[in-house]
This record gives structure tokens, C-alpha cells and sequence, in this order.
């Protein structure tokens, strides 16, 4: 023997494990005055390498706010803000969007990131909202 009988394996997903680790780290589940914790992962060999990785190496958040644009961008016309399509592009300048198009152009469907793609793809954005 020596392995205990009757214990079933649990793999946890990412979700959890960044979630529990961010309790350990001082998140909102500390007792006063604590200052952080300590979270340990038990797994297989195997696995050893994408939990480090993933811990190591966060996912970058992505911005969605072209998904609602039309919306924002009524809110902003209806708060006197945009009168123009360029004060539309230029506010979407100071968005995460805009960050996010020129470090992951592929993900919002664009073939580059330079300044003529990111002009190009904020205009059609405005125009087709």
C-alpha cells in the first residue's frame, strides 16, 4: 500500500485556481491586518508546467466595447460630446480598445497595427455603428 483507498482526483480550472490564489495574495477574504497568504497547487507532473505558465503568464483582458458601440456612442452624442465622426474616432483613442488594437490587431480582425490599420479599422467601426 501506502496510497490511500476511496480518494478521488479534482481537477480544478483556471477560473478557480486564479480565483484562489487570489484570496491567498490579500484579496477580501483575509482576517484584518493580514497581509497575504500562501495558496499551494498538488498536481501531476504533467500538469506542472501549464499551472506555472498559467500563473506566471496571466491572459491579457481583451476590451468589448465594440461589441456596444452604437450605444456608446449615442451616449456620447445624446451628452454633447461627439458632433463629428472624428471626435467619435478621436474618443475611441483614449479607449482600451485602441491599446488593445495595436497590441492584438488579429483578435479584433484587423491584418496589422500600424497607424494606417488602426485608422482604417476605427473608422469603419464608427461608420458601421
Amino acid at each position: 500500500g501506502g496510497g490511500a483507498t476511496g480518494v478521488a482526483k479534482v481537477e480544478y480550472s483556471l477560473s478557480e485556481i486564479a480565483h484562489i490564489f487570489g484570496r491567498a495574495g490579500g484579496g477580501g477574504g483575509t482576517r484584518a491586518g493580514a497581509v497575504g497568504g500562501v495558496a499551494v497547487v498538488i498536481t501531476e507532473p504533467s500538469r506542472k508546467e501549464m499551472y506555472v505558465k498559467f500563473l506566471a503568464d496571466p491572459l491579457p483582458v481583451e476590451s468589448c466595447v465594440d461589441h456596444a458601440l452604437t450605444d456608446a456612442l449615442n451616449a456620447e452624442i445624446a451628452m454633447d460630446v461627439i458632433h463629428t465622426k472624428q471626435d467619435a474616432i478621436d474618443l475611441l483613442t483614449w479607449t482600451l480598445l485602441y491599446r488593445r488594437l495595436a497590441q492584438n490587431p488579429s483578435f479584433y480582425g484587423m491584418a496589422g497595427n500600424s497607424h494606417q490599420h488602426l485608422s482604417e479599422h476605427l473608422s469603419e467601426l464608427i461608420e458601421t455603428s
